[in-house]
């Protein structure tokens, strides 16, 4: 889930005036929505995942991330705060990508024999 500090810089950026235009108290019901997506992405994403290779959902979900912190910067209003928002959504498709990818193909680990 989101850290407590990426909590709080949504709220200021929600409640700028050219983004927003919230008041702190409302920008903050804002901030669930992406403790929200990240839920629904990791139940869809673990579907994908059983058909698609993980490199190739991986490289889409950080491109689509990438163009939604493109948009959110190159925009304001409404579209800015929501595509800041629904990158939670593609954030949460990247870790278990990123987690399966890196132990790929380790192979049988050894045995640590604590020494005493």
């Amino acid at each position: 889930m989101l850290e407590v500090s990426i909590g709080s810089f949504l709220i200021n950026y929600f409640s700028q005036p050219n983004i927003g235009n919230l008041l702190e108290k409302e920008a903050a019901k804002y901030v669930h929505f992406t403790g929200a997506a990240p839920w629904s992405a990791r139940f869809l994403g673990s579907a994908i995942l059983q058909k698609v290779r993980s490199g190739t959902v991986l490289g889409i979900a950080a491109l689509a991330a990438c163009a939604l912190v493109l948009t959110s910067m190159l925009s304001v209003g409404q579209v800015a705060m929501w595509s800041i928002i629904l990158v939670g959504f593609f954030n949460s498709v990247m870790f278990p990508s990123i987690f399966t990818l890196g132990i790929a193909e380790l192979g049988r680990l050894p045995v640590m024999v604590p020494a005493y």
